[in-house]
């Protein structure tokens, strides 16, 4: 399935309509099993809440110029293996956005724009490799809880606190490797 016309925004009541037009709760294509691909147009600026949760999707690139992933989007898409970030634009994940994906990556880079990632943004993945964007402050409660085969983390400077449970799980029983690339008294200062 690929987009053509020049969207900006997938939201509540997008697509879902001509999906099933009697219940305007669906966001986008929301539930829709048998959607295992898609190519967004390059024009897409936020990817709202809910818009893919649990669809059949194996695989994602977010567009260069989303700014912004909410609540939830890809929740529940348990054939996600692959996530990548075409741009540098994106600023914000919301909670949940990749929650219960099941993500398998050797590496997830989360790109240096993103500022902001939600509680439980992408629990329940595998990635080898974790390297946070260095405009994050935080890494929230649960953001990354349930996961397995991490060894190697890598934590920018400017994070100043861990949430409860950050990593959680089989996740945090495999990591060997944590590279902070701030200074040990920056170290001292992130509240854990």
């Amino acid at each position: 399935c690929g987009l053509k016309q020049p969207v900006h925004q997938l939201s509540q009541g997008g697509f879902a309509a001509a999906v099933a037009p009697e219940d305007r709760k669906h966001f986008a294509f929301a539930h829709i099993k048998a959607l295992k691909t898609i190519t967004l147009p390059d024009s897409l600026l936020i990817l709202n809440s809910e818009c893919f949760i649990d669809t059949g999707l194996t695989g994602i690139v977010i567009p260069p110029h989303v700014r912004f992933i909410g609540g939830s989007a890809f929740s529940g898409c348990q054939a996600l293996r692959s996530l990548s970030f075409a741009g540098n634009e994106l600023k914000t994940i919301e909670a949940y956005a990749f929650f219960d994906t099941r993500l398998q990556m050797e590496t997830l880079k989360i790109p240096n724009s993103v500022t902001s990632v939600g509680i439980y943004a992408f629990t329940s993945g595998a990635f080898k490799t974790l390297i946070l964007s260095s405009g994050m402050t935080e890494i929230p409660q649960g953001c990354f809880a349930g996961g397995t085969w991490l060894q190697t983390l890598r934590i920018p400077a400017s994070i100043k606190s861990i949430g409860e449970y950050a990593f959680d799980g089989k996740l945090g029983e495999q990591i060997t490797q944590v590279y902070f690339d701030g200074t040990e008294s920056e170290w001292a200062q992130v509240s854990i």
